[in-house]
């Protein structure tokens, strides 16, 4: 199982109130043979946004995988280099979840962006408002259990 190198999204576990949250983006991901291809994903199915070290040749590629950390694919790439990475070098946190079955290679997916406030709710909810105290170490575990620990910012 690959090991997810760079988190782009916040691991919300339940689905935020499209009344209460940023913009909602309709796209797809494009299945990769590469990746494994009997990863079954499944309509209602929550879903993260990582910038892989692999795809470095590739600085709009965002691969997108299961809680598994198992690959599924590449979000689709317009939206992506417009829209997602220029939010994430900003700040932007994602909330993603499968919204139908596939269908020729591509998996329909709704990307919702989440606002401060609800960020700052489920930190508060998980109980990890705060890092604990210790080395640089215990701060990178804190931002991995986040699903928060990303490179955007460095490109």
């Amino acid at each position: 199982m690959e090991e997810r190198d760079n988190a782009l999204n916040g691991g919300a576990d339940e689905a935020i109130d499209d009344e209460e949250s940023g913009e909602t983006y309709d796209t797809y991901i494009e299945r990769d043979e590469k990746f494994a291809p009997d990863v079954i994903v499944a309509p209602k199915q929550q879903v993260f946004l990582y910038r892989r070290l692999q795809d470095a040749r590739h600085p709009h590629r965002i691969a997108v995988v299961d809680e598994d950390n198992s690959p599924i694919g590449y979000l689709e790439r317009e939206l992506a280099e417009t829209t997602i990475l220029p939010g994430l070098k900003e700040g932007s946190r994602y909330q993603c979840y499968i919204s139908d079955e596939e269908e020729g290679g591509r998996i329909p997916l709704l990307i919702t962006s989440l606002t401060e406030l609800e960020v700052n709710k489920m930190l508060t909810e998980r109980d990890l408002a705060s890092p604990p105290d210790g080395a640089a170490e215990d701060m990178e575990a804190f931002l991995k259990k986040l699903a928060l620990l990303d490179s955007a910012d460095e490109e």
